[in-house]
């Protein structure tokens, strides 16, 4: 587990023998994981992913531990997504929900 682990950091872009590499693991990455991730952030993405996909693993143990991985890896990217465009959403849905106050009251005027 514990050379998974490492094998999992130096993949994230940390390296304990050189440092930082000089092509970050997000670089292939377009629009909003190039913006939201940095450096330091890459030592935490890694350390939360290990520990919840071993929170996967451990609850079921009949689950693959890739497939753990990947499970909460996908967590992870969704959301940030979510994060990175939240106050976009939450201007539509107040956008919306004021848009749908004019209605009933033009209804109710009418």
């Amino acid at each position: 587990m514990l050379a998974t682990s490492g094998r999992l950091l130096s993949s994230l872009g940390f390296s304990t023998a050189w440092g930082w590499r000089s092509i970050p693991w997000y670089a292939p990455f377009s629009g909003y994981l190039s913006d939201l991730i940095n450096r330091k952030s890459v030592i935490v993405f890694g350390l939360i992913l290990i520990l919840a996909s071993d929170l996967i693993y451990i609850a079921t143990p009949s689950f693959p531990q890739l497939a753990s991985y990947l499970l909460a890896l996908a967590a992870l990217i969704a959301g940030a997504g979510v994060a990175s465009f939240w106050p976009s959403i939450k201007a539509s849905v107040v956008e919306l929900y004021q848009d749908r106050e004019k209605a009933f009251e033009y209804v109710t005027a009418t």
